[in-house]
This record gives structure tokens, C-alpha cells and sequence, in this order.
């Protein structure tokens, strides 16, 4: 009975099921630097030594709650590259934003810190 249900689930869907298990979080992760770039001035392919030719999911490095590439897969429309890929690894500016703090209630704030707005962290 699994097995049918299986069946047409994937029949009503359109999709196969070597398709969708195929599809890993980086390729469905939307881009690190959509709000601009977070914590530009720092070193994470440099601090590493990592510039990895192609595609390869485990070049690598912390950032923030989540992790950052220093792959040349990275380099496409939804970027994951870490902040010093593009100048480290190709010797370009970044093709982002360059978000170096925010100013909030007239307070100046650098990038990557937090505030509290009411009973929310930002």
C-alpha cells in the first residue's frame, strides 16, 4: 500500500525521485548575501588558506549560524561565498553590497552585532 501511494504521489507531482533526493540544502539555501554582505572586513577563505577549484561542498569555513564557500561553484546568481571570496581567491571586489554597520533610534551599530527591539533580537 506504501508503495502505491509512493507511486502516485510522485505521478501527480511531475517529479521523479532521484531528481528530489539529489537536491542537497546548499543548492535550495537562498543566497548568504541577499541584505548585503555581513562582517566584510573579515577573514574567512584567507584565514583558511581556501580557494578550491569547481565545485567541492566541503571547502568550507564558519560563519555566523551557518557556513560560507570558497569553492568557484560558490560564484553564481545565489551566492554562498564567504565574505573575502571574491578579493582572497579571484582578487575582485565583491559583487555585493559592502554592509559595514547600521544605525538604529540614532545609534550606530557594526556589522554582525545585535540590539534588542522590544522583545526581539536583531
Amino acid at each position: 500500500m506504501k508503495n502505491w501511494i509512493l507511486l502516485c504521489t510522485l505521478l501527480l507531482t511531475g517529479e521523479t525521485l532521484p531528481a528530489r533526493v539529489h537536491r542537497i540544502r546548499r543548492e535550495l539555501a537562498p543566497g548568504l548575501h541577499e541584505q548585503g554582505i555581513r562582517d566584510a572586513e573579515g577573514s574567512y577563505c584567507g584565514r583558511q588558506d581556501a580557494c578550491c577549484h569547481g565545485r567541492d561542498d566541503a571547502c568550507t569555513v564558519l560563519y555566523f549560524d551557518t557556513v560560507c564557500y570558497c569553492d568557484l561553484f560558490c560564484n553564481r546568481t545565489i551566492s554562498d561565498c564567504c565574505p573575502d571570496f571574491w578579493e582572497y581567491c579571484l582578487g575582485i571586489e565583491p559583487p555585493f553590497p559592502v554592509q559595514k554597520g547600521c544605525i538604529r533610534n540614532g545609534v550606530k551599530f557594526h556589522a554582525g552585532a545585535t540590539y534588542r527591539d522590544n522583545c526581539n533580537l536583531w
